[in-house]
């Protein structure tokens, strides 16, 4: 089976199996942008539709998470105007929703705390044993 590949506008590339277009694939010589022809609708469709680009896509792995960070130095000057160009009241303003945000958050757990206090369950299976229950000797 042969395919009919279109690299870029107006060049075209023909390659004999599907090793060989796997092959281009993984060389880069076949982008994303290329098409291939499909015989059976008789048009130019993206090779990105094509199962074997898709395969070649999920065997890639992904970038590993142990690469270094590209660090981008800034300029201490930059950093201070940035800081300067809060305002004093844009300040009080967040530290003050700040606030209440934190007493908010206390008062509600402080709330569950006072119910799961005074709603101390036993946990399932376990018996609860009064001295009415025990054992008379």
């Amino acid at each position: 089976m042969e395919y009919l590949v279109e690299l870029t506008p107006g060049r075209e590339a023909v390659y004999d199996t599907p090793l060989a277009l796997r092959a281009a694939l993984r060389s880069g010589e076949i982008t994303g942008d290329s098409r291939i022809y499909h015989r059976r609708s008789g048009s130019w469709v993206s090779i990105m539709e094509h199962p074997e680009y898709r395969r070649l896509l999920a065997e890639r792995r992904p970038p590993d998470w142990l690469d270094p960070i590209p660090y981008e130095p800034v300029d201490p000057a930059t950093l201070r105007k940035e800081r300067e160009g809060l305002s004093r009241a844009a300040l009080r303003s967040l530290r003050d929703t700040w606030a209440a945000v934190h007493s908010s958050l206390s008062a509600f757990a402080a709330a569950l705390a006072r119910r799961a206090h005074s709603h101390r369950t036993e946990p399932a299976g376990s018996a609860v044993r009064t001295r009415e229950s025990w054992p008379i000797r």
